[in-house]
C-alpha cells in the first residue's frame, strides 16, 4: 500500500479493495512511446487477408475477461488466415498480475491458474520449455491486469509485476512480444451506456501508461524489447457506441439494453458473440493484420462475423495509428484527470485527493515515477 493513501483506515481500504474486485468475482487471494502497429488498409468485406507463414505461439495470462473461448478463437482465427497457431494459458479468476506471479509468496502465483489442459502448471518452466505447444518457444504473450486497473496499480504493484512476467518470457525467448490487454469495467446501466463508453475511452490512455512505464526502463537499459497495447476495452466501447447509434448487423436490437445483451451476459462478462469480437480485436493487435474473411464460430451469423471483423480491424488500426503517451504525459494525465474519472466511476470520490498526490510525488511510491540513477534497483529480482 502506498504511503500517500495512509490517511484511509484499514477497514476503509479493505472495503475499497473488496468493491473494486467484486466486478470479476475474485476467487483468488491474492517510452519511449510504445511501438505502434503499422496501418494496413482493411480488405473488402468477405476477402481473406494474404496467408502468413510465421507461426503463432501464444501464452495468455489473465482472468475471466481473457478466459476461454478467447484464446481458442484467436488460434482458430489465425489458422483460418494462414498462420499455424497454438497456445497455452494461465487463467485465475478475478486475479491481479501480482496474484499470478508473486502469489502468496516465493513467486507461487506462477504455479496457479487454469491452463489449456489441466491446472497449476509451472508457468516459468512452461515458458522455458514450451512443452504444452510441442516444445516450441512462445513468441507472443497476452497479459492483463484486473479490470479496476488503478486500484491494482496503486496497491498491488502492477508495474513491477507486469515487467516481472515479461522478463520470464524474455529470458525464455528474447524475441518474444508481450501485449498488454486493456480490460474493461462493468456497464452500470445497459439502457444508457454512454457514461461507460466515456469512461473506457478515458481509461485506455491510463492502460497504455502502464506499458509506457515499463518501456521507459527498457529503453533506458538499451534493450530492444517493448510492451505493446491491446485496446480491448476501447474497442468494446467503440462497438457498443456504434451498435446503439447505428445499425450493426446481428448486434443492434430494438433497445440499448437488448443490444448490450447481445455482447454481455451480465454487466462485464461476454456472450459467445462478445468473446469472438474480443478475439478478433486481440488477433488484429497481435498480428497487425485484418481479420476480415476469417473463421467464425457456430452461433455467430455470417452478418455478425462480417460486421465484427470489419469493426475490430477499424478500431484497432485507429488505436495503433494514434501516438502513445510518454511518461511525463502519463504522470500528468493520471494525476490531473484520470484519478477523478476512475474514483468517480467506482463511487469513491474521497480517494481522489490521495490518488492525485500519489501520482505527482517524485518517489517510488508513484508507479509512474522514473529515476534513471535508481531504476535498476526498482525492479523485482527473478526467482
Amino acid at each position: 500500500m502506498k504511503k500517500s493513501l495512509s490517511r484511509f483506515s484499514a477497514p476503509v481500504l479493505c472495503q475499497l479493495r473488496r468493491e473494486l474486485r467484486r466486478g470479476l468475482g475474485v476467487v483468488a487471494m491474492a517510452s519511449a512511446s510504445m511501438t505502434c502497429l503499422a496501418a494496413e488498409p482493411a480488405p473488402a468485406a468477405g476477402t481473406a487477408a494474404p496467408a502468413t507463414t510465421t507461426a503463432l505461439r501464444l501464452f495468455v495470462s489473465g482472468h475471466s475477461l481473457t478466459d476461454n473461448p478467447i484464446a481458442d478463437d484467436i488460434v482458430r482465427i489465425a489458422s483460418s488466415q494462414g498462420t499455424e497457431a497454438r497456445y497455452n494459458q494461465q487463467i485465475l479468476l478475478g486475479s491481479t498480475i501480482k496474484a499470478r506471479t508473486h502469489g502468496q509468496g516465493n513467486w507461487s502465483g506462477y504455479r496457479q491458474g487454469k491452463n489449456r489442459v489441466g491446472s497449476n502448471t509451472d508457468v516459468i518452466a512452461e515458458l522455458r520449455s514450451g512443452k504444452a505447444i510441442g516444445g516450441d518457444r512462445y513468441g507472443t504473450v497476452l497479459i492483463t491486469e484486473r479490470h479496476d486497473m488503478l486500484g491494482p496499480l496503486i496497491w498491488e504493484d502492477t508495474v513491477r509485476h507486469l515487467r516481472h512476467f515479461h522478463e520470464q518470457a524474455y529470458r525464455a525467448n528474447p524475441a518474444v512480444q508481450t501485449h498488454f490487454y486493456a480490460s474493461w469495467m462493468g456497464v452500470k446501466d445497459k439502457s444508457n451506456p454512454q457514461s461507460w463508453i466515456r469512461y473506457e475511452r478515458a481509461a485506455d490512455q491510463a492502460w497504455q501508461c502502464l506499458s509506457t512505464r515499463v518501456n521507459t526502463s527498457l529503453a533506458h537499459e538499451g534493450r530492444p524489447d517493448r510492451l505493446k497495447h491491446v485496446p480491448a476495452g476501447l474497442a468494446l466501447a467503440g462497438l457498443v457506441e456504434r451498435a446503439t447509434r447505428e445499425q450493426v448487423p446481428g448486434i443492434t436490437q430494438a433497445s440499448a439494453k437488448a443490444t448490450l445483451d447481445q455482447l454481455f451476459t451480465d454487466d462485464v462478462h461476454l456472450t459467445r458473440v462478445g468473446a469472438y469480437y474480443l478475439a478478433l480485436v486481440s488477433y488484429s493487435a497481435i498480428q497487425g493484420r485484418s481479420p476480415v474473411g476469417a473463421w467464425a464460430p457456430a452461433g455467430v451469423s455470417a452478418a455478425q462475423a462480417q460486421a465484427l471483423q470489419s469493426i475490430a480491424w477499424e478500431l484497432v488500426s485507429a488505436s495503433a495509428a494514434a501516438p502513445s503517451p510518454n511518461l511525463p504525459q502519463c504522470r500528468s494525465y493520471i494525476a490531473t484527470s484520470f484519478c477523478e474519472t476512475f474514483w468517480t466511476q467506482v463511487g469513491h470520490k474521497d480517494a481522489i485527493g490521495d490518488c492525485k498526490r500519489t501520482f505527482t510525488q517524485a518517489t517510488s511510491d508513484n508507479p509512474m515515477h522514473f529515476d534513471a540513477a535508481r531504476d535498476a534497483a526498482y525492479w523485482l529480482p527473478s526467482p
